[in-house]
């Protein structure tokens, strides 16, 4: 089959990887091809569209955006929005005509690739699939990124209007399904599905436990709760702070790293100037960063308070790569809870309970011995929920008989 994945985030440095070149990767090793529609949304405008090839031999036609007046006001906003959309119709006539595909793979938000969409759509291609990360815009606009009002109910619209485009939907998590089907107005003939995440699985190389610890002045015998990832609103980050906060008043030997940047880096470093036990370091390179979660104990995740929908937490894959337990605040009745508990792999805790945070966390740091069982349990969670070979099969599956 002949796939055309239509999207704003592809890696085109080399030996760069994300979840969508995976997925390519996959599909191109079972015998099937993949070109790539990239509207590289986050590089500035100006250059025009190049043709890379990928790292699996996918074909990318790789287009930058148009836009007019200041970055970062809502005139730049709009007009972005508009004439890349624009421009990206046209660039996809003139590098893809005379090219027949079998189907279309987008991600959410559906709205940043509408135009080529429907360029697909009227070019004859017989399947369209999107892949849903998360329910844009409502959850923007539940974690504060989006304010309510004429933004968001135009936004709103505009992605209901493209749901309804699609022959198959490929939901995160199972119980999205029916999120999906109460907050969406999808056609009745269109294939829904749900399949996990992925991300690589494979054991990284990473450097001495003993020397990373040395390297970033971390101590070399206190147990290590990592945070790694954008330090912003929607991570929870004020639970993990508070945790630390009660982890300091009962005396825990636990450390709490943050790593990365963000808005809320400010308010890291605070916690890191009043508290003993609290360090940030500031984002590194991947490999390093891989690195830096091998020499820790336990990872740090929670979603937001008020989300209708449930989150996946992509950082659980690297924690699982290096056998860290997990410590999760997610929303209750979440599969993600179920994970933890089918395949033993940490301990779930409620939102607005930085102490329960932190005793769950202090329970896992004092039980770490168990290290090789937890190895294979994490190893056998990659293997049977997050390997991209579920996906490419999910993939396959409605785009083989779209209905």
């Amino acid at each position: 089959m002949r796939f055309l994945f239509l999207t704003t985030k592809y890696p085109v440095v080399p030996n760069d990887s994300y979840m969508i070149s995976e997925l390519a990767g996959e599909l191109i090793a079972r015998g099937h091809e993949v070109t790539v529609f990239h509207l590289n949304w986050n590089e500035k405008p100006g250059r025009e569209t190049r043709e890379l090839t990928g790292s699996h031999e996918e074909r990318i036609v790789d287009v930058v955006p148009r836009a007019v007046g200041k970055p970062g006001s809502l005139l730049y906003k709009i007009s972005k929005f508009l004439l890349s959309n624009l421009h990206a119709v046209r660039e996809m006539r003139a590098h893809l005509a005379g090219v027949d595909f079998d189907a279309s793979v987008s991600w959410t938000p559906a709205l940043t690739v509408a135009l080529p969409l429907l360029a697909a759509i009227k070019r004859g291609v017989p399947a369209h699939i999107l892949f849903v990360f998360d329910f844009f815009p409502i959850h923007q606009m539940e974690i504060g990124l989006m304010p309510r009002g004429p933004v968001y109910w135009v936004s709103k619209w505009l992605e209901d209007r493209m749901y309804r485009k699609f022959t198959a939907i490929i939901c995160n998590f199972p119980g999205n399904i029916e999120y999906l089907k109460r907050h969406y107005p999808i056609r009745e003939d269109t294939n829904v599905i749900s399949t996990p995440l992925w991300s690589d699985i494979s054991p990284p190389e990473i450097m001495p436990r003993a020397e990373v610890r040395r390297k970033y002045g971390l101590p070399a015998d206190r147990p290590i709760a990592i945070f790694g990832g954008q330090i912003t609103e929607g991570r929870g980050i004020e639970q993990m702070l508070g945790a630390a906060e009660y982890a300091s008043q009962n005396r825990s030997p636990l450390l709490f790293l943050f790593v990365g940047d963000g808005r809320l880096v400010p308010l890291v470093s605070q916690n890191a100037d009043a508290l003993d036990n609290v360090r940030h370091i500031a984002s590194v390179d991947r490999s390093e960063y891989l690195s830096l979660v091998g020499a820790c104990d336990i990872g740090m995740v929670a979603t937001v308070e008020g989300v209708s929908s449930f989150s996946f937490p992509t950082k659980t894959i690297d924690y699982l790569r290096v056998g860290l337990k997990i410590v999760a605040s997610v929303e209750e009745g979440s599969d993600y809870l179920t994970l933890l508990s089918e395949y033993r792999l940490g301990n779930g805790v409620n939102f607005n309970d930085p102490e329960g945070y932190y005793r769950a966390a202090d329970e896992l740091a004092r039980n770490l011995d168990d290290s090789d069982n937890d190895n294979v349990m994490a190893r056998k969670c990659l293997e049977e929920v997050f390997h991209v070979a579920h996906a490419a099969n999910s993939v396959l599956k409605v785009a083989e008989k779209p209905k």
